[in-house]
């Protein structure tokens, strides 16, 4: 799947990102959330971790929408878009987007 380009040089804003849902319908609108941009769509990052801009109740109480604002301060490169639910047990930080260009 592509994205079109974030154009930060612009001065542009664009929020990125989808939903996530617990594959076992666990009740996850209780939990702590965590979003980070990463080189890929392998590899979680292990910095850069900062709460959601946008955090609101999905279809049901086993999906969330998260969506993180990238803006001119974020430096030219590809991203995927990553996603943490800090729960218990952890659940696996997951790809919610990507590749996703800045330029």
């Amino acid at each position: 799947m592509t994205y079109s380009p974030i154009f930060v040089s612009l001065g542009k804003k664009r929020y990125v990102g989808g939903t996530i849902t617990e594959d076992n319908g666990k009740d996850i609108s209780g939990a702590t959330y965590t979003m980070a941009l990463g080189a890929s769509g392998e590899t979680p990052p292990s910095t850069g971790w900062v709460t959601p801009s946008v955090n609101i109740a999905g279809a049901t109480s086993a999906s969330r929408v998260l969506k993180l604002l990238i803006d001119n301060t974020t430096p030219v490169g590809t991203y995927w878009v990553w996603a943490n639910v800090v729960d218990n047990p952890e659940i696996e930080p997951v790809v919610l987007q990507g590749p996703v260009p800045v330029q």
